[in-house]
């Protein structure tokens, strides 16, 4: 699975952040995992766990390849955003819109007006084609 950077403020980021760890943690701090240096991002902001998947793939690194995930905001005072709501923890499908933006004044369940997110990140799960003996076909476009 991937993050696309779909909104970016006026930063320079990489178009997509791949999701090979079991965690993946989104801040301010430099160590994170995605790494978004701005203001209103808590150092250690969210993150995506990965919590489903076929035991026997594995990435490069030997990790599990997840087919399900979901975010948990970490206490950030800004908030974490599935679909422009904000929520503490929630179950992500493929297309979801992760954003992070000037919310403190929304409360968990509400709706943020997309000009006040920074960032948006769009989730976009692999999709495997089966691969029968002798076969390797990679994810499809």
């Amino acid at each position: 699975a991937v993050l696309e950077v779909y909104k970016s403020g006026s930063r320079q980021l990489p178009e997509s952040f791949s999701l090979l760890k079991d965690k993946t943690i989104i801040g301010r701090d430099a160590m994170c995992d995605v790494h978004l240096e701005w203001d209103g991002m808590s150092r250690n902001h969210a993150v995506i766990v990965g919590t489903g998947g076929d035991a026997n793939l594995r990435t490069p690194a030997g990790g599990r390849v997840h087919s399900s995930f979901r975010i948990q905001d970490m206490g950030s005072s800004n908030g974490t955003y599935v679909n422009f709501v904000r929520v503490r923890d929630s179950i992500l499908r493929d297309g979801d819109v992760i954003g992070f933006g000037r919310g403190s004044a929304v409360r968990e369940g509400e709706v943020i007006q997309q000009r006040h997110l920074e960032f948006m990140l769009v989730l976009r799960l692999l999709k495997l084609r089966g691969t029968g003996p002798g076969r390797r076909d990679g994810p499809l476009p």
